[in-house]
């Protein structure tokens, strides 16, 4: 029986460059130690979520189509 370790390097074999490069991205995103927001970031978070709020954030598949997912 595989490992998850070598189940995930099998599935990475059939990523095309820019579905590993957005992996990449998530990846990194957990590795990294948790910090704190700036004031500035926090506010541009917040104005991130008043898009959404407002129906100005995409859709799912818009971002799996901007991904190459």
């Amino acid at each position: 029986m595989a490992t998850p370790a070598e189940e995930i390097k099998s599935l990475l074999d059939r990523l095309s460059y820019k579905q590993l490069e957005a992996l990449r991205i998530i990846v990194e995103s957990m590795i990294w130690p948790q910090e704190q927001l700036t004031p500035e970031e926090a506010e541009i978070v917040d104005e991130g979520f008043a898009e959404i709020e407002r129906g100005e954030g995409m859709s799912w598949e818009e971002v799996k189509n901007e991904l190459g997912l």
